[in-house]
């Protein structure tokens, strides 16, 4: 490719440009995967506020939302789908995070209980 830098032509130009464009975008999101890496490595061991949306992909999981919109997955019974609850953040991957409830949820969760206070929902 070189050979045909030398010649000065306008298409070899172009390849130069291109191949130095998608060199950038590996870059740049080398550098985006390590910072969501690092910013999800920073919430292990935090208790966080998750709203559980779906039915996650295994039995007995579910998944929802951190604050931060981080994807979180954990054992839930279905009934506290569309609840905000209390998940302790056990490990971190580059685009979910996994916990466990945590809290009066956690108990209740575990008791089969069928409601849950106003506090514990973020209501």
């Amino acid at each position: 490719m070189h050979e045909l830098l030398v010649q000065g032509s306008q298409a070899a130009f172009i390849l130069f440009q291109r191949e130095k464009v998608i060199v950038q975008n590996v870059l740049i999101g080398a550098v985006l995967e390590a910072q969501q890496v690092a910013f999800n490595q920073a919430s292990v061991g935090r208790t966080l506020p998750v709203l559980l949306e779906a039915k996650g992909r295994k039995p007995g999981q579910l998944s929802g939302r951190s604050p931060a919109m981080q994807a979180v997955h954990l054992e839930a019974p279905e009934r506290l789908l569309g609840r905000i609850v209390e998940t302790r953040i056990l490990a971190a991957r580059p685009n979910s995070l996994s916990g466990r409830l945590f809290g009066p949820a956690a108990a209740r969760g575990a008791a089969g209980g069928q409601g849950l206070a106003n506090a514990e929902v973020g209501a």
